[in-house]
């Protein structure tokens, strides 16, 4: 009977490098380093994640999964924000990623409003359709929509009064039909043939937030991938 072992980190190699801590630790930091951008859907970063694994996969000799490739291709929408990111709070200007987030479902939007509050940490302008939302804790996802609304999530700590006026320029660019990889590899049994393990990994993060600021993904998935 055939078997298939899906490994769904890409665990050890099985050569020189498979407990080899400096290898790995190579490996995560290339995979969060500003060239690879958080691993998500500006400057190529996916992309460039992807031939990385597949560069690894063939070093190590893995075989590709469809005889010719490590990469099997899809795509997906999604909202990104390549561009401008900028926030200020009753005229005090917020760092992105660290005092503020935007709502990965949000609309681009530039200009300069006065907020009504609505409940203890919700300030809003109806007509044009911006939200702030005062939180304990920042958490970042990713969408596959844009709406009609731009969301603005704000560090308590950040901001020493209600929200009143915002100034803001946000720059995002919905991609209908976004490229990725999956990047899979496997070995044969050397005393089984006929059973093998297969080598993938979550190896994608959250991109950037803005042309400054980037998600590095430390354990979302890069030291999953390394060990």
């Amino acid at each position: 009977m055939k078997k298939i072992f899906v490994i769904v980190l890409l665990g050890s190699f099985f050569n020189t490098h498979a407990q080899d801590s400096q290898y790995a630790r190579g490996i995560v930091d290339t995979l969060t380093s500003t060239a690879f951008w958080g691993r998500g859907y500006a400057k190529d970063g996916m992309k460039k994640a992807a031939q990385y694994l597949s560069d690894q996969f063939a070093a190590n000799r893995l075989i590709p999964l469809n005889g010719s490739s490590y990469l099997q291709s899809f795509s997906y929408p999604v909202n990104t924000f390549p561009g401008r990111m900028e926030v200020e709070i009753n005229g005090a200007t917020l760092q992105p990623g660290i005092d503020f987030i935007v709502g990965e479902e949000s609309s681009g939007f530039k200009g300069h409003l006065k907020l009504e509050k609505k409940d203890s940490t919700h300030f809003v302008n109806i007509a044009e359709k911006v939200i702030v939302e005062v939180k304990d804790k920042l958490t970042w996802s990713v969408s596959n929509v844009a709406a009609d609304y731009t969301s603005i999530m704000v560090d308590k700590k950040a901001v020493m009064h209600d929200p009143s006026t915002i100034e803001l320029t946000i720059e995002n660019k919905f991609i209908s039909s976004f490229k990725a990889s999956n990047v899979v590899g496997y070995i044969k049994g050397s005393e089984q043939p006929d059973s093998f393990v297969v080598f993938t990994a979550h190896y994608d993060h959250l991109g950037g937030m803005g042309a400054d600021t980037y998600f590095p993904g430390a354990n979302d998935n890069a030291s999953g991938i390394s060990l």
